[in-house]
């Protein structure tokens, strides 16, 4: 029996996609019966504070890192994203990532365990605006998780060619800096989008950190990432000293809480380096 894996409708066989992906499903609507055949030794040997993923960084400072993440840090970085939409039930969300990117990572795989009801749409496989919009559409998404870039595309190409999104109700951006413009645009061009979040993290903050809501009356906080998420401490220290800088003062940000990595895999030395007493240094 071959592995089948459906993306907005369309299926697709192993055959479609590259040999080393290595593609496993199964029908979630098998969960259930699937979690009964467990062994509930399996279940219960596993602790919250265990190693539950591990997500590689970006790069972008060095070779990437695999940040491995707590059982506890993935459900707790869910509970926080869907508190602040206020989501209860179903909740169609659109997600134009790839699964390794730490925001999609997390959301993506395990927000319709948190929420039975909700669906993730995944509107395309090569980018394609068309199949963008029509997948919000087709799908009556409510949320949509983006960088600021791919955000900016939509509101550009459905203003463009006078597209209706009547059920899309919010956004969060994150992964990038959200130009001022862009508040504005989201509004006059989705008027029913009346929920635009700006988000802040990193891999090893799982990857939730802090955010912000803005909207066409405040654009100025478009260029803040807003205040810590919840049970999430934040501290702007300076470099050198380690100490807690003054209000208007440049420093480093230090975290600490749930949403912090356990550490780099295989890597005790980094690890050391950016943890230390439970505060992760984002450098």
């Amino acid at each position: 029996m071959k592995n089948i894996i459906s993306i907005d409708g369309e299926r697709y066989e192993e055959n479609d996609f590259p040999s080393i992906l290595q593609i496993k499903t199964f029908e979630l609507n098998k969960l259930k019966q699937f979690k009964k055949e467990m062994d509930r030794s399996l279940i219960e040997a596993v602790m919250p504070d265990d190693p539950a993923k591990i997500v590689f960084t970006s790069g972008t400072t060095g070779k990437p890192k695999g940040a491995c993440l707590s059982h506890f840090t993935l459900a707790n970085n869910v509970s926080i994203v869907m508190k602040q939409f206020d989501v209860i039930g179903e909740a169609n969300c659109c997600l134009p990532l790839p699964f390794f990117h730490s925001f999609a990572g997390v959301l993506g795989n395990l927000m319709p365990l948190a929420f039975p009801e909700s669906q993730i749409v995944i509107p395309f496989l090569k980018y394609n605006l068309r199949e963008f919009v029509e997948s919000i559409q087709k799908h009556n998404v409510s949320f949509l998780f983006a960088t600021p870039t791919l955000a900016i595309d939509l509101f550009n190409y459905v203003a463009r060619k006078n597209y209706q999104l009547p059920t899309l109700k919010a956004v969060l951006a994150g992964g990038a800096a959200v130009p001022e413009e862009t508040v504005y645009q989201f509004k006059a061009t989705i008027p029913s989008c009346t929920d635009f979040r700006i988000g802040y993290g990193a891999t090893e903050t799982g990857p939730g950190l802090t955010g912000n809501r803005v909207d066409t009356s405040d654009a100025d906080k478009a260029q803040t990432v807003g205040q810590p998420l919840d049970f999430i401490e934040v501290k702007i220290v300076d470099q050198t000293t380690n100490k807690l800088v003054k209000i208007g003062e440049t420093g480093e940000i230090h975290t600490r809480g749930h949403n912090v990595m356990i550490g780099y895999w295989k890597e005790p030395e980094k690890t050391a380096k950016v943890l230390q007493n439970g505060w992760y240094n984002t450098e």
